[in-house]
């Protein structure tokens, strides 16, 4: 029987097997990794990302700086497969986006010299997972400590150290701090940031309440004047004279009886709109429009209709004052029987307001935006400002970073120590667990602990100092708190000793201490989800053992009859 294999297979494109497949990769992660180093940490630079259309962004997100930077080549390709390492961190905890790529890389330059070594690649991946399960581990039980309340400053001040809004900390950091009630209860996507050209960064302000970037169809004194509790219904249909299909007949004999079927669509539309009055409503939000009549109807009746709502916008005003998105009105006919109904008798309608505690008008630049506070709220909504839209682009993207950083909290109230603190514990912890190991995993264990040294060495070097000599002095202050022991020898050591486990790099001083103690701290379960995404990420690459790249289809050329 014939060996039928892929390269004697017809494929429209390029196949890479072997030794071609691993340079591939590793060209690539060498090139993601020469990108994003330099923009990591406190110190790091920005990137420029200028677009085919000349739009300029400036950042040093990891995450945006890898979107933005794909042609579609053959590096580029291999390259989106970190990308999507980098987003998967952003969307899951919102932090880390370059932590998570760089150790992506190093992991799999590691790898790379264990495979010319003739290592097998399944040897590698066990070895690796080994590893991660065992830094897990070790930061559950060692390295991890319970949030103070007192510490959620420190820890959003380490999360912004290395953002745009890190100029004015001492204004964002009571601003982000305030949102960890609402995230208990509600998702980062749930919270209102609204962005409005003009004045400086510090002048975003905080809203209690819900903001909807909507401007009203006209204003009413008792809006402006009085604060106090307002009627809402939420609404998702029509305000407009019903429109017949346009292939609907209409045989009349009359030509005035279509003055008749006019008036008719004029009524059913009034009827509706003197329902929703009879209610006793303050505001309506609606996310679709309304005609004239509906607007000179509500407006002699002094009742705020607002209207192209986002649909999204109203499902988080639904949950927020638990009232319901109305469809319809159920029981509208073609009588005018609802034109003399009472407002006492309001009960006996399909539709019923819901009381908040006040509706307010804010001005933001040249429009205006509405606030819903609701009864007994916890929400809160952010108005940010700035000179430009790339700037407060670039702002929302801080915000976000942070609030995921303190949604991650709420989940799991657990800190280690930043400025590559936890990494090289984690280094030395894996350098003497290897040691232990007597199977033949301990080399992609040991390749693993040296790979975490990424971290605190571009730290150090972005901050212009020799990483060797000051990774050299951490080592010699750490080693002895982080080597296996078990409790009984744990607790013979002094406290000092137990405490260097928490010494890492202050990148602003330049000095060695115990982050812990001056505040420089992170989320456990971010380091823990850099981690587990690096890892799996990597071993995904490892086992890789053929690309086939396929050629673009070519257009078929129309002939010319």
């Amino acid at each position: 029987m014939t060996d039928i294999s892929q390269h004697n297979l017809f494929i429209d494109g390029k196949v890479l097997v072997g030794n071609s497949v691993t340079e591939k990769f590793n060209n690539a992660c060498t090139n993601t990794s020469n990108i994003l180093r330099t923009s990591f940490g406190p110190l790091g630079l920005d990137k420029m990302c200028i677009d085919p259309s000349n739009n300029i962004l400036i950042t040093n997100d990891g995450a945006t700086i890898l979107t933005n930077t794909t042609n579609g080549n053959d590096f580029d390709i291999i390259s989106q497969f970190l990308s999507n390492i980098s987003n998967q961190q952003d969307k899951e905890i919102g932090d880390g986006t370059t932590s998570v790529t760089l150790l992506a890389t190093s992991l799999y330059s590691k790898a790379v010299n264990l495979l010319s070594l003739n290592v097998s690649p399944r040897v590698i991946i066990n070895g690796y997972r080994m590893a991660l399960k065992e830094s897990i581990r070790f930061i559950k039980q060692k390295l991890e400590l319970p949030l103070q309340s007192s510490q959620l400053n420190n820890l959003i001040r380490t999360t912004i150290s290395s953002k745009l809004i890190n100029s004015a900390a001492e204004y964002f950091i009571p601003l982000i701090a305030k949102a960890s009630k609402t995230l208990e209860n509600y998702e980062v996507e749930e919270i209102p940031i609204l962005k409005k050209e003009g004045k400086g960064i510090n002048d975003s302000t905080l809203l209690q309440g819900y903001a909807i970037n909507v401007t009203p169809i006209y204003n009413l004194n008792k809006f402006s004047q009085n604060s106090g509790n307002k009627k809402i219904i939420l609404i998702d249909f029509n305000l407009k004279k019903t429109k017949l299909p346009l292939t609907t007949h209409i045989v009349i004999e009359n030509p005035d009886e279509l003055e008749s079927i006019r008036m008719k669509e004029i009524s059913q539309l009034k009827n509706k709109v003197m329902t929703l009055i009879k209610t006793g409503v303050d505001i309506i939000f609606s996310s679709k429009g309304i005609d004239d009549i509906g607007i000179t109807l509500f407006r002699e009746h002094e009742v705020m209709f607002v209207r192209r709502v986002r649909i999204e916008d109203l499902k988080v005003l639904s949950r927020l004052t638990k009232s319901p998105i109305y469809t319809d009105i159920i029981g509208i006919g073609d009588s005018e029987a609802n034109q003399n109904i009472s407002s006492d008798d309001f009960n006996n309608f399909t539709i019923l307001p819901t009381t908040v505690n006040s509706v307010k008008q804010i001005s933001a630049g040249e429009n205006e935006l509405m606030v819903v506070e609701p009864i007994n709220n916890i929400m809160i909504s952010y108005l940010l400002r700035g000179p430009n839209e790339a700037v407060l682009e670039e702002i929302h993207r801080n915000l976000l970073d942070s609030l995921h950083s303190v949604k991650s909290l709420t989940k799991r109230d657990r800190i280690v120590a930043g400025g590559g603190a936890t990494e090289l514990a984690l280094s030395l912890f894996l350098q003497d667990f290897s040691s232990a190991i007597s199977t033949k995993e301990f080399l992609p264990i040991h390749r693993f602990a040296e790979a975490l040294l990424v971290i605190p060495k571009t730290l150090i070097s972005n901050s212009g100092l020799n990483s060797t000599e000051i990774l050299s002095k951490m080592v010699s202050k750490m080693q002895n708190s982080v080597k296996n022991k078990n409790d009984s020898d744990i607790q013979k050591g002094n406290k000092q000793e137990q405490s260097n486990k928490y010494f890492g790099f202050d990148c602003l001083t330049g000095k060695i201490q115990n982050n812990i103690e001056n505040g420089i701290i992170e989320p456990s379960s971010l380091k823990i989800k850099v981690l587990s995404i690096a890892t799996e990420a990597v071993c995904n690459m490892i086992n890789v053992d053929s690309i086939v790249i396929l050629n673009k289809e070519k257009k078929r050329e129309r002939t010319e009859c």
